[in-house]
């Protein structure tokens, strides 16, 4: 069903910022957003509503909200959603749910991509040039875009969310000239764990009636 329309890279890289640079060079749409090997989207109508929104030429970028499961099974950890964001947010670690955010491919082009220097905090990097440098124009919408199985490199343990992201959340911020501290970043994973038990005290499942 995908022939003609499909192009892929098999080849070695030095790591995840490097291979979605690669995505993006072959992009040939004006919109550029990118799925991971394990989410789907929530519902066949997800890409219409997202492409009507960038009929509007004022908007940059657009995202909605991302739902996490467990591993195993239709049960919902969380619902990350992008309702509150504000750029000022950024200096305390908190972005769009990423793989709810899609963009016009000229600003990642303007801005030059993705960081390879980044092994966690790339997409974090960039929001903060596309956000406080670039001043994109942006639109929240109520949409749950994407569902994803928890886990991953940036959310798979304590110290990974405590610890190892907040290193290099300050690294990018220090590389842009953005003032944040270790209280402030850390202040972030009280909001994770608060949005986690909400979740959990009251059962919510995918794609049931």
């Amino acid at each position: 069903m995908f022939e003609g329309r499909l192009k892929y890279i098999s080849e070695a890289d030095s790591g995840v910022y490097e291979a979605v640079n690669k995505g993006l060079r072959m992009a040939t749409g004006d919109v550029v957003g990118y799925l991971n090997s394990d989410d789907v989207f929530k519902d066949r109508h997800v890409i219409e509503t997202i492409a009507q929104t960038f009929e509007q030429p004022e908007i940059d970028a657009v995202f909605g909200n991302v739902l996490y499961r467990r591993r195993n099974g239709e049960r919902l950890l969380r619902r990350y959603s992008g309702s509150h964001f504000n750029p000022g947010m950024l200096p305390y670690g908190i972005m769009p749910p990423h793989p709810s955010f899609y963009a016009r491919k000229s600003c990642y082009i303007k801005s030059g991509g993705f960081n390879t220097n980044f092994r966690i905090a790339g997409d974090y990097e960039l929001f903060l040039r596309f956000f406080q440098k670039e001043r994109i124009c942006y639109r929240y919408l109520d949409l749950d875009v994407v569902v994803m199985r928890f886990g991953g490199i940036s959310n798979r343990s304590f110290y990974s969310v405590l610890c190892g992201n907040s290193i290099e959340l300050m690294k990018a911020c220090r590389i842009n000239g953005i003032y944040t501290n270790w209280l402030m970043l850390f202040s972030r994973f009280f909001m994770k764990v608060g949005g986690v038990i909400r979740w959990l005290i009251v059962p919510h499942y995918i794609w049931r009636k």
